[in-house]
C-alpha cells in the first residue's frame, strides 16, 4: 500500500517545477542576473564620468612654469606666462556646449560696427611713394631682361619687341609641405642680384595652418640663362612688408605668441631664424 501511494504521489508532480529546478536552468538565471548587474554598473559609471566631465569647473589659476627654471629663457617665460595666460571663457563643459548650441541657433553678427558706428577699422593717411625708398614687386626689369616672380617660380624674359620670350624658369623653393606662397622681390641697381622674399605657411594633417615664416633669397642673375642662388635666410613670423634704402633691406614682420603656449618648445614664443 505504501509503495502504491508513493508512486501515485510522484505521478502528481508538475514537470515544469522539475524543469525549473534543473541545475542548467538555475545557471542560466544566475548568468542573466550577473549580466544585468554588470550593465547597470557600467551605466552608473558612464553617467558619473559624464557628469564629472560636464560639471567639474575649469581651472582659472595661472600655470606653474617652475619646471623651466633651468631654461635660458626662464625670465622671458615668466613674463609671457602672465601676458599670454587666458582663463577659460566658460565655467565648465556644460556651459561651453550650451552656449555653442545657443550661438548656433541664433548666431551673432560677426561684422558689427565699431564704437564710432562707421564700421571702418582705420583710415589711410600716408603716402608710401617716398623718394629714395624702393618697394618690392613681382616684376622687375633691366634694359635687356624682365624678371617675373610668380609664387615660388622666377621667370626671365629676354626683351626683343614682339619676339620677347621666356628664356629661364627658376624654382626658388620647392617644398610640398608649404602652401599659399606669397612672394615679391628687389633688383639691385646694377641688375645682377635679385632679393626674393617668399611667404610660407605650413599646413598640418588636420588642415590648420601652423606658425608662419618667410624666407629671403639672394639670386645671382648676372647670366639670365643660369640663375644661381647665393644666400638664404629663413625667419619665423608673418611677413608684413619691406623696403630697401641705399641697398639695405628693411623687413617688417609680426611674430605673435599664442595664448597659453607650450614653454617646452621655444619655437612657440621665441622668433627663430635659420641661415
Amino acid at each position: 500500500m505504501k509503495r502504491e501511494k508513493m508512486l501515485k504521489a510522484m505521478s502528481l508532480i508538475d514537470e515544469e517545477y522539475v524543469s525549473e529546478a534543473h541545475p542548467e536552468r538555475l545557471m542560466q538565471r544566475r548568468s542573466k542576473l550577473i549580466k544585468l548587474c554588470s550593465l547597470a554598473a557600467c551605466l552608473c559609471i558612464m553617467i558619473t564620468a559624464l557628469s564629472l566631465w560636464m560639471f567639474i569647473p575649469f581651472s582659472t589659476e595661472l600655470p606653474d612654469v617652475s619646471e623651466y627654471e633651468d631654461s635660458e629663457y626662464y625670465s622671458i617665460i615668466e613674463k609671457l606666462n602672465v601676458a599670454t595666460f587666458r582663463p577659460p571663457v566658460y565655467k565648465n563643459n556644460f556651459q561651453k556646449i550650451f552656449r555653442r548650441i545657443i550661438n548656433f541657433i541664433a548666431p551673432k553678427d560677426e561684422y558689427s560696427l565699431l564704437e564710432d558706428g562707421t564700421g571702418s577699422a582705420y583710415r589711410e593717411v600716408t603716402d608710401n611713394q617716398v623718394q629714395g625708398v624702393i618697394e618690392a614687386d613681382n616684376i622687375k626689369r633691366t634694359d635687356s631682361h624682365i624678371f617675373y616672380l610668380h609664387e615660388n617660380v622666377l621667370k626671365v624674359y629676354a626683351i626683343n619687341g614682339s619676339a620677347t620670350k621666356c628664356i629661364e624658369a627658376y624654382t626658388v623653393i620647392d617644398d610640398e609641405l608649404y602652401l599659399n606662397y606669397g612672394s615679391e622681390m628687389y633688383l639691385s641697381e646694377d641688375g645682377s642680384i635679385l632679393t626674393v622674399i617668399i611667404k610660407r605657411s605650413k599646413y598640418f594633417s588636420d588642415g590648420f595652418s601652423g606658425v608662419g615664416e618667410f624666407t629671403v633669397f639672394s639670386l645671382d642673375v648676372t647670366d639670365p640663362f643660369n640663375v644661381v642662388r647665393r644666400n638664404r635666410i629663413c625667419m619665423s613670423g608673418k611677413y608684413i612688408s619691406s623696403r630697401m634704402v641705399d641697398g639695405e633691406l628693411l623687413l617688417f614682420s609680426d611674430f605673435r605668441v599664442k595664448a597659453n603656449p607650450d614653454f617646452s618648445d621655444s619655437n612657440q614664443f621665441i622668433p627663430q631664424y635659420d641661415l
